[in-house]
């Protein structure tokens, strides 16, 4: 809707309601990928005793060939899914579709590197994914908080005109 469906003033929905919302989604994109990055190191850092999982101390490394391996194999799934979705469903290959696939490998690429990155810091897999989990939890606090703030703003103090 854009500002039409913004009822309060030019001020508080430029410099106020639209720098909220972006920080909103950039923390929505970011704790979405830390989600999906979380459940894989929980499962990589973890050991099974007796009955119970716990995180197992000790250096926790990936190798270089295993990176390069999933990155390959996400390219591969998302050219296929690419292709599938421009010719199953026969909406042809478009110049903003095709960024969005290349932003979604670079994504990839990127925690790919940040992930290399961190493990020469915080070789320890235990600590690093209880000290990841923690940031994590802090951003999706702060998501309740900004995500509250931005529904109360849009549709309670200042809703759009409807019709």
């Amino acid at each position: 809707e854009g500002r039409t469906g913004f009822g309060g003033s030019d001020f508080m929905y430029y410099k106020v309601f639209l720098p909220l919302l972006t920080f909103h989604i950039s923390l929505v994109i970011v704790g979405l990928i830390m989600a999906i990055y979380m459940i894989i190191l929980g499962f990589r850092a973890q050991q099974i005793v007796g009955s119970k999982r716990e995180l197992r101390p000790g250096e926790l490394k990936v190798g270089q060939e295993k990176l390069t391996k999933v990155f390959v194999v996400s390219g591969v799934v998302l050219l296929v899914l690419y292709g599938i979705s421009g010719l199953l469903f026969g909406t042809g290959f478009t110049l903003r579709r095709s960024i969005v696939y290349v932003a979604g490998l670079l994504v990839v690429g990127l925690v790919l590197g940040v992930e290399k990155t961190i493990e020469r810091f915080w070789p320890d897999g235990g600590n690093r994914h209880r000290a990841l989990g923690r940031f994590t939890m802090v951003i999706y606090c702060i998501l309740f908080v900004t995500g509250s703030v931005t529904y109360t703003m849009l549709y309670i103090l200042y809703p759009g005109k409807v019709g």
